[in-house]
């Protein structure tokens, strides 16, 4: 990709919007107004931003690259391939990315921003509420919607782009207060012919050939799926290691730990902080010690099984077969049990977790946001669906190491 010119497209784009404070906690990021700060990752902050055209708002994320990661140019590169392959998904299922651009040597992008939680905050709050195994396999499946269209699209010529996303994580599932699921994060996604130098994901959702650093393909976000699934409905980590440098070798061996494991034996891990592990690393709070109410139906754990095979042979061909089989499930579990639509159960799960514990944030008002121009021009958003709440993602290196936000760029090699 050629960033640079990439960059230079962006920078004239919509040359000589100066960007300004708005009263005293606001400030414009040239026709984005940004309200406060929604999440810190690795190398890039997201913010809730709002954009008013033809006597309507529309509230969107903003996610804003930090200027020593942007003087890097691997991550600026990982950055701006994200920008584009992101306003190239068109799904229902896929958080749209609608606009990317530049400040002074900062870049951003803004998206849609679905209002709600992701699914591993949620799974971390959720001891006293589990996720029923109809809901689970609905969340899956519609995450697998997304992944069968990044799978196969196509591009100009009509030849499919071999998207794989390759960091599918209950982080990257957001999950809206109305119950629709969207997956998100598609920043170290591989195309095909990509050449796989480098290691990159969450290592305890990895494939063994991804963390091997062999050609991943579809059945590589089957894998993941399947371990995002299976955490789901047993309420624990199915990937064993408390550090790094385990929890690589567990995912190069394909190693999960029994389904008769309670969470009660995994050790808790901190939260990521603002200068510390950057996500992508793997380094996320366990779920709280409770086993399940009652064992996952037996037919979910063949799925889930199948899903999660170590050799990619044994696994389902694509998302779309896995789709089917959890479709085939959630169609069988309602008409046995009589039992209302997914989509209404995940709405009331959702808010019995994070009863008085929505976003209450207050806005920031040190953004600063000058000199800023965008990639497309200045008509009105249309973006579609609800608002998000946008996860970072960031990759651990060759060696399997979490690059810290504060590392210099002597440490992340360009390609």
């Amino acid at each position: 990709m050629a960033v640079s010119s990439d960059l230079a497209l962006v920078g004239t784009a919509a040359a000589g919007r100066e960007c300004s404070p708005v009263g005293s906690t606001l400030r414009t990021l040239g026709r984005y107004e940004l309200v406060r700060p929604l999440a810190r990752g690795g190398m890039a902050d997201v913010y809730l931003a709002r954009r008013r055209a033809a006597g309507t708002e529309k509230w969107l994320a903003v996610k804003c690259m930090r200027p020593e990661t942007a003087r890097n140019p691997r991550l600026l590169e990982l950055f701006v391939r994200e920008a584009r392959l992101s306003m190239a998904l068109v799904h229902q299922n896929i958080v749209p990315v609608f606009d990317f651009g530049r400040i002074g040597d900062q870049v951003f992008l803004a998206m849609e921003h679905v209002d709600g939680k992701d699914l591993g905050l949620s799974l971390a709050r959720a001891a006293s509420h589990r996720l029923p195994p109809v809901v689970a396999a609905f969340i899956a499946a519609e995450c697998c919607q997304a992944l069968d269209y990044a799978h196969q699209r196509k591009g100009p010529d009509g030849i499919a782009l071999g998207v794989v996303h390759r960091d599918v994580t209950p982080r990257n599932v957001l999950l809206s207060w109305s119950g629709e699921v969207k997956l998100t994060d598609f920043g170290i996604a591989a195309l095909a012919g990509d050449a796989m130098s480098r290691l990159s994901g969450t290592p305890e959702y990895m494939a063994p050939e991804q963390a091997h650093r062999r050609p991943t393909d579809p059945r590589t976000d089957v894998y993941a799926i399947g371990l995002v699934l299976r955490e789901a409905v047993s309420g624990i980590r199915p990937r064993p290691g408390a550090d790094l440098e385990t929890i690589l070798a567990a995912a190069r061996r394909g190693e999960l730990l029994p389904w008769s494991h309670t969470a009660g034996t995994l050790p808790e891990l901190p939260e990521p902080d603002d200068t510390g592990f950057a996500q992508g690393s793997g380094i996320y709070p366990v779920v709280p010690a409770s086993p399940p109410d009652e064992p996952a139906p037996d037919d979910l754990v063949a799925i889930i099984d199948c899903a999660t095979a170590a050799h990619p042979a044994d696994r389902y061909p694509g998302a779309r077969a896995l789709f089917e089989a959890l479709d085939a499930f959630i169609v069988d579990q309602r008409a046995a049990h009589r039992i209302e639509s997914p989509v209404h159960q995940l709405a009331a799960w959702l808010a019995a977790v994070w009863t008085d514990a929505r976003d209450a944030s207050e806005p920031d008002a040190s953004i600063d946001a000058s000199h800023a121009s965008s990639a497309v021009d200045d008509g009105t958003f249309e973006p579609r669906g609800v608002r998000t709440i946008r996860s970072l993602a960031m990759t651990v290196d060759d060696d399997g190491i979490v690059t810290s936000p504060a590392a210099p760029a002597a440490h992340l090699p360009g390609r």
